[in-house]
């Protein structure tokens, strides 16, 4: 997760450090003034648009961000998912060198090309280690995330809200079977993790799933926590009771 978001949090960035229409060090004429300024504007309008290809690849994102996108989609996690997105960072990367002059720019834009250029060149060689990466371990990974993330940041206002919800539970499946995936291909390259730590994932990954609707006494966090988003909402009870049920 940390890689993949690596180039959307540069490009939040370079949104603070580039200032449209900023003069910075401009030659001393003004031909020369209106160049910069119009080549800073350019290069801040794609990352603008890089910015938005971003977070249309992820819903997750967009829901972290407080952006009313795809709140019924979960990230895409598979292996070729991965391998699109370091694709498109080496693309975007050797575009925004083709087109752009970091000499043509003003300072605070120039800085922003040089934060770009460095984050892209550190995950594009990044990825080819990139399955060092443990994908679950006993501090964090999708298994807690997840239902730390549906919790934490998916609000439920609305009946909207709550569908929105059951297409994501809908979609945890398929998104932890990409790990699950990615993990097991990682074993079969001998990268495995410390034999004490298994155990540790096994509890922690149990106790999201222990209790009501799953097994056993009590409610699974998830269940606990949205049954009660459900209940607060000001619509009829009977509407309540479908969503319930659905979930």
């Amino acid at each position: 997760m940390v890689r993949k978001h690596l180039l959307l949090s540069t490009l939040i960035a370079v949104g603070i450090f580039t200032i449209p229409g900023c003069k910075g060090n401009a030659g001393p004429t003004t031909e020369q003034q209106h160049l910069v300024q119009t080549e800073s504007q350019k290069l801040h309008d794609w990352f603008e648009a890089r910015y938005q290809d971003q977070i249309a690849r992820s819903p997750m994102t967009a829901t972290y961000l407080g952006l009313d996108k795809n709140q019924d989609k979960l990230d895409d996690t598979s292996q070729l998912a991965a391998d699109e997105t370091t694709a498109l960072s080496t693309a975007w990367l050797k575009e925004m060198r083709q087109n752009f002059d970091p000499d043509r720019l003003d300072a605070p834009t120039a800085l922003s090309y040089r934060l770009y250029e460095f984050a892209a060149e550190d995950e594009i060689a990044s990825a080819e280690y990139s399955d060092h990466d443990y994908i679950f371990n006993h501090m964090f990974g999708p298994h807690a995330d997840l239902p730390s993330f549906l919790i934490n940041y998916h609000k439920i206002t609305d009946v909207r809200d709550a569908e929105n919800l059951i297409a994501r539970l809908g979609a945890v499946e398929a998104y932890l079977g990409h790990y699950a995936d990615r993990a097991e291909a990682q074993a079969k390259k001998g990268i495995l993790l410390p034999r004490f730590v298994y155990e540790k994932i096994r509890v922690a990954s149990q106790n999201i799933i222990s209790g009501e609707p799953f097994t056993g006494p009590g409610q699974s966090p998830l269940w606990e926590h949205f049954i009660k988003e459900i209940d607060a909402l000001d619509i009829a009870s009977s509407e309540k009771d479908v969503l319930r049920r659905r979930i």
